[in-house]
């Protein structure tokens, strides 16, 4: 598996610092304030829907509803793609809570274009876009 192994070293697989931990994860109240904060940015395949938190640490959910994708196999490839995606890419997120719906069943073909359209995503979010906003 590690090309390098030398016996009585230990290679961990990965740091961990792209880890998805369960902290990380939003519980349903948080999910609930998430779509009460209405900011919210689409693609063809996703929508983020964000709210500033105080942590330092991006927290994240997935939805990905029978609506749009039928099969739960389809449904939890849908969910495990993006949250890769997230992990790879949680340390740009610190201090906001990210809800990603899916919004069009996609397959393994369509993964270039999911990352495409989640890196656009991410681009869109900056700090002005998840402030309160002044009437």
């Amino acid at each position: 598996m590690f090309e390098d192994n030398v016996p009585g070293k230990v290679f961990a697989p990965s740091s961990g610092a792209y880890r998805f931990s369960k902290n990380r994860k939003l519980k349903t109240d948080e999910i609930s304030s998430v779509f009460d904060f209405r900011r919210q940015f689409s693609s063809e395949y996703l929508r983020f829907l964000v709210r500033p938190n105080q942590l330092p640490i991006a927290r994240f959910a997935v939805i990905a509803g029978k609506k749009i994708v039928r099969k739960a196999v389809d449904r939890n490839y849908c969910k495990r793609v993006v949250r890769e995606l997230f992990r790879e890419r949680q340390n740009c997120l610190s201090g906001m809570d990210l809800v990603v719906q899916v919004k069009r069943r996609f397959i393994t073909a369509e993964f270039p274009h999911v990352a495409r359209d989640f890196d656009y995503l991410l681009s869109l979010l900056d700090v002005k876009a998840i402030l309160p906003r002044v009437s």
